[in-house]
């Protein structure tokens, strides 16, 4: 590292000793560089130079750590009546979505993207319901074609830290509950790899374990899908949400 009186650093990105050590101190925390910069006043690609240049910390393992020792944090804020009534909705018209994509990039290599998230599909003239789910956990809520009324949750920030918390304590009862295990681990290890949702576009680098996953909740849906009581009305818009994989 080059000194030179109260800074340190090349010209291109000189600061003061004082910024360089609390921003070093912060990163060591596990915060992502967003969130670094934004304390410390500074541009985010700054920051990140700085760390490639001269404090050298691993921040996903920073990142990792931090989770460990404080977990993952809750923004969840919902009265028990809702938790307990939500659960019962979820068991028997939620949704997981798990969605790998594959496309090519203009280099000729294949980028591999996971959407995760939460949906319920009712009719209509339930709409309300659907809407009273949206004011208590966000997400977006849409009444389309074939009668179906939408609620949709997505958002890594929004999965590990509003849904996982919900169904912590307000457990699901129905088969649905082994889904939410393979989602709870796929959301956490994204919620890692993205540093809390703050780091666009990270590569899926477990990308056998997630098609593994991905593999198991279609064998969990197996047995539903082809049962005599699957759900007949709006049959097309129902399948086409309840297992994605592009």
């Amino acid at each position: 590292m080059r000194t030179s009186g109260s800074h340190v650093g090349t010209p291109f990105i000189r600061v003061s000793l004082e910024q360089a050590q609390e921003e070093r101190r912060l990163l060591e925390l596990g915060l992502a560089v967003a969130d670094v910069a934004e304390r410390v006043g500074a541009s985010p690609r700054r920051v990140e130079e700085r760390n490639r240049l001269l404090y050298e910390i691993d921040i996903p393992a920073a990142f990792q750590r931090r989770i460990d020792r404080e977990g993952i944090p809750t923004r969840l804020s919902v009265e028990a009546s809702f938790g307990y009534w939500f659960a019962g909705l979820f068991d028997g018209e939620g949704h997981f979505v798990m969605q790998m994509r594959h496309r090519s990039t203009v280099r000729g290599t294949i980028k591999h993207q996971l959407e995760l998230g939460l949906s319920v599909y009712l009719r209509d003239d339930d709409a309300h319901v659907l809407e009273r789910v949206q004011e208590q956990l966000g997400g977006a809520f849409t009444v389309g074609a074939h009668n179906v009324a939408r609620w949709r949750l997505g958002g890594l920030r929004n999965l590990a830290e509003i849904v996982l918390p919900l169904f912590a304590a307000y457990p699901l009862l129905s088969k649905k509950a082994q889904e939410f295990e393979v989602f709870r681990r796929l959301v956490i290890q994204r919620y890692v790899a993205t540093l809390g949702g703050r780091r666009r576009g990270a590569t899926v680098v477990d990308l056998v374990d997630v098609e593994e996953a991905i593999a198991l909740i279609r064998a969990k849906r197996r047995y539903a899908n082809r049962s005599s009581w699957a759900i007949q009305e709006s049959a097309l818009v129902y399948d086409d949400v309840s297992f994605q994989v592009a």
